[in-house]
């Protein structure tokens, strides 16, 4: 397959395994500066979709063709060719075909096990998929470096508790991965926005051996947003050989979905819905997405037992 020129191409080098003693770590070079994800939870695989999985919506925001070095599983590939398509008529009209090009495809899977991963973040519509979305649920994962920033050490820790604490509750297994994705400057340049869908899937595909199957939770809009790069009709197309991706009640509000599940003891102890990432709470009950969620809550009589929003306390002040 003829490669794109060095001019308009991003290099994906190889990712290689570059872990020690305290963390398992898979890095790759692109664009000469390195991108690792690691986890002190469980084994990642040096899998090439995950990191072009991540970097397809930056390298169509930045005009230019992923050229990637090493083998990439062909149905991811050709899915990719399509997940193109889509986000050109959304965002990227401008955009050279194709996007992404591999030095070399193959048809042999990885190794896999059988098994339901979900991004979790300790969210509304996390929580709903885990108790609400008649789906199996055998790891929760959670990327640090994402939401909550790699500087941001206290938040990560209590966002981690938060995912074993649950894990342990549910009696599920949990992994937590940590990431300088977003400091990338080619990520770095493009809205989040567009990009997380990609950037979820990526972890499942460093989780092979772990799971078959992602669920990542729709956003709770009820409909596909033009601007949300995480939808139901394209996330599954993130999916290769050995990993499903699957888009999780697309149709269910978030209004339904807080209805749904306030009354349940493990979502009131841990509760996280807040973006400003302030204070000591995991949520700072002043922003809107707080505010917004508060006011469901107490509408369903159920907010004065949310510790992680003060019990109520200020909601008049807040609004």
């Amino acid at each position: 397959m003829r490669l794109g020129s060095a001019r308009s191409a991003v290099d994906v080098l190889r990712p290689q395994h570059a872990g020690n003693r305290h963390a398992h770590r898979v890095q790759c070079a692109v664009d000469g500066r390195a991108i690792w994800f690691e986890s002190d939870d469980l084994p990642l695989e040096p899998a090439l979709v995950a990191f072009g999985s991540a970097l397809l919506v930056p390298a169509l925001h930045s005009g230019r063709i992923l050229r990637m070095e090493g083998p990439c599983c062909m149905q991811w590939a050709a899915n990719m060719q399509v997940l193109t398509e889509e986000f050109r008529k959304l965002w990227y009209r401008g955009h050279p075909r194709p996007c992404i090009v591999p030095e070399r495809l193959e048809s042999l899977t990885q190794r896999r096990r059988s098994g339901t991963l979900l991004c979790f973040s300790g969210g509304v519509d996390a929580f709903h998929t885990l108790l609400r979305g008649g789906h199996r649920v055998d790891t929760l994962v959670y990327v640090v470096g994402y939401d909550v920033k790699l500087r941001e050490r206290t938040r990560a820790r209590a966002v981690m508790a938060l995912a074993r604490d649950v894990a342990s509750e549910v009696g599920c297994g949990r992994c937590v991965i940590r990431t300088n994705l977003r400091r990338h400057r080619l990520v770095r340049s493009t809205p989040w926005l567009h990009s997380f869908g990609g950037a979820l899937a990526a972890g499942a595909h460093l989780l092979p051996s772990h799971g078959d199957r992602l669920l990542l939770s729709s956003d709770g809009l009820g409909f596909e947003h033009p601007e949300v790069g995480s939808r139901a009709s394209t996330d599954h197309l993130f999916g290769s050989a050995s990993v499903a991706v699957d888009h999780v009640s697309p149709s269910v509000t978030r209004i339904e979905k807080i209805r749904a599940i306030a009354g349940e003891r493990i979502v009131q102890r841990h509760l996280r819905v807040c973006w400003r990432n302030v204070g000591a709470l995991a949520n700072c009950g002043r922003c809107e997405k707080c505010v917004r969620t508060m006011l469901t809550l107490d509408a369903c009589g159920m907010l004065g037992r949310y510790e992680g929003f003060g019990c109520g306390r200020g909601l008049q002040e807040a609004i």
